[in-house]
């Protein structure tokens, strides 16, 4: 896996956690649930809650080097990587 994967599965994992409902982000779940998010996210998450899971993704896949782990417990399995090398 690519670092430039890597850094745009990060950036999903902060998007796809979600933002609290009324704050115009994700108004509608279709996207989130379409997209096969994982069950360790939710479409509106608090700021503690999307803190916990990047840093949860992070300790997994720089700290553990558990990769695959990492991928499947936290980026959604629809994930496209519009940028690779």
């Amino acid at each position: 896996m690519h670092f430039s994967t890597v850094i745009a599965a990060a950036l999903s994992v902060t998007s796809f956690v979600g933002a609290a409902p009324g704050h115009g982000h994700h108004a509608d779940v279709s996207e989130y649930y379409s997209l096969g998010c994982p069950k360790s996210t939710k479409p509106y998450a608090s700021k503690e809650e999307q803190l916990q899971a990047i840093t949860e993704y992070g300790q997994l896949l720089y700290i553990q080097k558990q990769i695959e782990t990492a991928e499947y417990t936290y980026v959604a399995t629809d994930f496209i990587n519009h940028a690779p090398e």
